[in-house]
C-alpha cells in the first residue's frame, strides 16, 4: 500500500515542496510488485494507491479486507508516519490477524523503533525486491521471518542488515 498523502509531517521547506510531499508514483513498491509476481505465480498480487484517492483510512481497510490478504506492505517514510500508524491501526481494527510488513526509508533508518510501532508485525530493512517475496513465499509454508533483511516483532533478531540490491540490472522493470 501507498498510503495516503494526509497526516503528513510538515517541515520548513518551500511552500511549493510542502504542497506537492507524497503526490509522486512510487516506483520501489511497483518494483517490489513485479518481483512477486515473477517469484511464483501463485502468488496473488494487489497494489493499492491511496496518495490521490483521498480515501479515508477506514476506507482503505474496507479495501484491503476485500482481497482478504495474508500480508500487507506498507511503504514508510518520516513524513507520513503518522498516516501509516492511521492507516495500520484502521486495518488491524477489522484484520487484526493480518501481517502488517512496514518498509521504505523509515524503518530502514529507525529498524528498533519501526518494529515497536502497534500493528506492526515486520519491517523490511533496505531493498525489498528479494526480500518481500521470500517473506511472501514463507507465508505459504511457515510463516517463517528468518530472511535476510526482514525483521519480526517476536524474532529477538537485535542486528538490523539491510538486503541492499548492487546490481539494479537484475531488477524487472515496474509493474505499473
Amino acid at each position: 500500500i501507498n498510503p495516503p498523502a494526509i497526516d503528513l509531517i510538515r517541515t520548513e521547506l518551500p511552500v511549493s515542496i510542502n504542497k506537492n510531499l507524497g503526490h509522486t508514483c512510487n516506483l520501489g513498491l511497483l518494483y517490489i510488485l513485479s518481483a512477486l509476481r515473477k517469484t511464483d505465480k501463485s502468488i496473488s498480487t494487489d497494489f493499492l494507491d491511496c496518495r490521490m484517492s483521498g480515501a479515508e483510512y477506514s476506507g482503505i481497510a474496507l479495501e484491503v479486507k476485500k482481497h482478504n490478504p495474508d500480508i500487507v506492505g506498507i511503504f514508510a517514510v518520516t513524513h507520513n508516519i503518522i498516516s501509516v500508524l492511521n492507516l495500520i491501526g484502521a486495518i488491524k481494527k477489522i484484520l487484526p490477524n493480518i501481517h502488517i510488513n512496514l518498509g521504505g526509508p523509515h524503518p530502514t533508518l529507525f529498524p528498533k523503533q519501526s518494529l515497536e510501532y502497534p500493528g506492526v508485525d515486520s519491517i523490511t530493512v533496505g531493498d525489498g525486491e528479494r526480500s518481500f517475496p521470500k517473506l511472501a513465499l514463507n507465508f505459504k509454508k511457515s510463516r517463517d521471518c528468518e530472511i535476510k533483511g526482514i525483521y519480526c516483532k517476536d524474532s529477538g533478531r537485535g542486528n538490523f542488515s539491510p538486503d541492499l540490491i548492487n546490481n539494479l540490472d537484475e531488477l524487472d522493470y515496474p509493474a505499473r
